[in-house]
């Protein structure tokens, strides 16, 4: 099989593989976020955070929600985002002790929990 060389895309380094945030990614291309995603489902780490303040491709946003089909190259600007993976097993990232510690901001490693409480935050004071 042979690619072209304009079809290839840089990788980030081994020590980015995993990470919590998808920002923080050097190079934040589909294959990369899809390699990331992969990784932290191996490890049962399901919730990946993604915060955008920066112009981003939408298409790749798309085709991480699976919505409808997108205008290449469109720029759009977001907040906060959540990428949950279905782990299609029992994995213990609920209970008391993980709200308890997402309330009392003593963890901020993406969480569903983390989430909503900043989302009920702003939305008492704002």
């Amino acid at each position: 099989m042979k690619v072209a060389r304009s079809d290839l895309l840089p990788a980030n380094p081994d020590i980015l593989e995993g990470i919590e945030d998808l920002i923080q990614l050097s190079y934040l291309n589909e294959p990369s976020v899809l390699h990331n995603l992969h990784s932290r489902y191996a490890q049962d780490m399901i919730y990946v955070g993604l915060l955008l303040w920066l112009v981003f491709p939408t298409q790749l946003i798309i085709y991480l929600f699976s919505y409808a089909a997108c205008t290449p190259c469109m720029q759009s600007k977001a907040g906060p985002i959540l990428i949950a993976l279905n782990p299609f097993k029992k994995v213990e990232v609920y209970g008391n002790d993980y709200v308890l510690a997402y309330r009392q901001k003593l963890t901020d490693s993406p969480h569903v929990y983390a989430m909503t409480d900043a989302a009920y935050n702003e939305m008492m004071t704002g």
